[in-house]
């Protein structure tokens, strides 16, 4: 994409669906003429559907049954669209004369539902053998950690029964790092792997399934029976991430064209920009994206999200805000997509003025000018955002970061290969995200483990890890640095066992677990 162009983004309403109808234009001229009018002097602009690699009709009967849950309507992925290369003078006017046609019409009669600059987005980050695994806090009991060193000696603890999708747009690939497991690039044909993004996905990777090999580090779950990369970068474009996820659950199909399906975990590694102004804040706030995390785990897959480093209150946001007096898991808001939002702590251990006698960490924030983990009362869990050791070569910023904390500690490796560097400093909510994950696959594992092989249900596994955890040192009122509870493997897995009281969504009678 051109610098001074950008796209924008339509969701049409359900009435101007036709799936017989593939072009964009023709579409509108029949379907939705006050919306054609405004688009009639930019018609020499390309438009696609926002989900293009994937036909129409199998966008369709993978959505189907997932809108008879008693949330909030589904927001059908094959209503949207996109046009390409607007000019950024434009973009502004352009969304806001659309928005105004729908303010003058009925909402029934309504043919233009949302519009929205693509957002752009980020990465949200911020040596050799085993014996570098004394060094990983996280893995340690808790308050320190989640408690995975013990998970380990418990059935299905090494997490050999599910599997894990890293989605971002990069890895050390060829060759790959010496540390980590087999990876398997899903969907190769379809999405780039960009070198740019190597350093960070193998971090992330390292956390999530470092081998238990006796060097190196080791990851939370260090088995797994598949873990995949998928790049959600199309045509040098990275973001794409609605169309990934979908394309990564089948599109509808069964059997071996699902790619990712019930029980495995998939962690989102992208934060988006420009969403009213703000930088660096969950993928699901792009609306697209959202839907496509929500058809997902009503599909069974574990999703673990990515809070951003955005230093921002998500409670700014309805669409995905709790009640503040209903935090938790099992109350699920009519605008919940069924992700596990991750935030991200300092490594040091605290104690709350208000409570002596229960520690717990502090939200992580790197400089009040640069960055920090979002918070809010959507988080549902937080890790270690900070001096989190993993593979790959060390962080080397562009240009000094004010207030930037360097690691204990000299570095772990020097003047080796990347591919046999380990590092001491990977951070934000990148790192919390692989974490959480990680921790995710774990009890998924153990769970299928004892239950014939029987997945828990997204929403199960996620009031699962909210149960019992370590809670944050926070601000006083505690609610406005909300950050959730740090994962505690041991009594989550406890939890797990226990009937399930609710967790907002109905289960299906052939899944009480659900």
């Amino acid at each position: 994409m051109a610098g001074n162009t950008g796209s924008i983004v339509l969701r049409l309403s359900r009435r101007c669906f036709d799936s017989s109808v593939r072009d964009f234009r023709s579409l509108v001229q029949r379907k939705a003429p006050a919306v054609w009018e405004v688009l009639r002097n930019y018609e020499r602009l390309p438009a696609s559907r926002l989900i293009r690699r994937l036909d129409v009709d199998d966008v369709a009967r993978l959505e189907r049954g997932i809108t008879t849950d008693g949330l909030l309507p589904h927001k059908s992925l094959t209503c949207f669209w996109r046009i390409d290369q607007v000019e950024e003078a434009d973009i502004s006017g352009l969304i806001e004369s659309l928005r105004n046609i729908e303010r003058t019409v009925p909402a029934v009669e309504r043919q233009l539902r949302e519009v929205y600059q693509l957002p752009t987005g980020s990465d949200p980050t911020g040596t050799v053998n085993d014996t570098f695994s004394n060094l990983q806090q996280h893995l340690d009991a808790a308050p320190n950690g989640i408690d995975a060193r013990w998970a380990w000696d418990q059935v299905g603890g090494d997490a050999s029964r599910a599997g894990f999708v890293d989605m971002e747009r990069g890895w050390m690939l060829d060759p790959p790092h010496a540390d980590l497991p087999q990876l398997t690039v899903l969907l190769p044909d379809y999405y780039e792997i960009r070198p740019d993004g190597a350093v960070h996905g193998t971090a992330v990777i390292g956390l999530v399934a470092g081998r238990h090999d006796g060097q190196g580090i080791t990851g939370v779950a260090p088995r797994p029976k598949l873990v995949g990369v998928a790049s959600h970068v199309i045509d040098g474009e990275p973001g794409n991430v609605a169309e990934a996820i979908l394309t990564l659950i089948g599109a509808g199909k069964t059997g071996p064209d699902v790619l990712v399906g019930p029980g495995d975990v998939l962690l989102i590694e992208w934060q988006i920009d420009h969403v009213d102004g703000v930088h660096d804040v969950p993928a699901e706030l792009y609306s697209a994206t959202w839907g496509a995390i929500r058809t997902a785990t009503r599909k069974g897959v574990v999703v673990v999200e990515c809070a951003g480093n955005g230093d921002h209150s998500l409670d700014g946001y309805p669409q995905i805000a709790r009640d503040a007096s209903k935090i938790d898991s099992a109350t699920a808001s009519p605008m919940d997509s069924g992700a596990i939002i991750v935030g991200a702590c300092r490594s040091a251990l605290e104690f709350d003025p208000a409570d002596p006698k229960t520690p717990g960490h502090r939200r992580w924030t790197l400089s009040q000018d640069v960055a920090g983990s979002n918070y809010g009362t959507r988080i549902d869990c937080h890790a270690l955002g900070e001096h989190l050791v993993t593979a790959g070569p060390t962080f080397r910023p562009r240009a000094p970061l004010p207030s930037f904390i360097p690691p204990p500690g000299p570095p772990l490796t020097a003047r080796v290969p990347a591919q046999s560097a380990y590092r001491r400093d990977f951070f934000g909510t990148s790192g919390a995200g692989a974490v959480v994950a990680g921790a995710a696959v774990v009890l998924q594992s153990m769970y299928m483990a004892t239950h014939a092989g029987v997945a828990a249900s997204p929403f199960a596994l996620r009031h699962a890890l909210m149960q019992g955890g370590t809670p944050q040192v926070a601000v006083d009122p505690i609610l406005a640095d909300h950050i959730g509870v740090m994962p505690n493997l041991r009594m989550a897995a406890r939890e797990l066992q226990r009937p399930l009281r609710a967790v907002g969504v109905r289960p299906r009678r052939r899944d009480r677990r659900a």
